[in-house]
């Protein structure tokens, strides 16, 4: 199955468990004004594993090796996702 698969009824979307996501948010203090109109157009997104649809943000972290890391310490890496709040099944990165 791929990683998008439209549920059976109209403006749902079934979104499979994979990777973390990661690049798809926009920097703080970038807005885009949508009508109310245009919002009840867009998809809602389902999670794969429990049919739920309220998702919070999250961060999922990553460490850098001494030897890979530019300056030679240790370091952590934080990675934005966002988790299903029902199930806390992580979105894949891809929609």
């Amino acid at each position: 199955m791929n990683q998008r698969t439209r549920f059976p009824f109209k403006g749902k979307q079934v979104v499979q468990r994979g990777t973390v996501p990661t690049g798809q948010f926009k920097p703080a203090g970038t807005q885009i004004a949508f009508t109310d109109e245009q919002v009840r157009d867009f998809i809602d997104i389902v999670c794969a594993e429990c049919g739920g649809m309220i998702f919070i943000g999250a961060q999922r972290v990553k460490k850098i090796s001494a030897i890979l890391s530019p300056d030679g310490q240790e370091r952590y890496v934080k990675l934005p996702t966002v988790v299903c709040l029902k199930c806390q099944t992580v979105l894949p990165e891809k929609p």
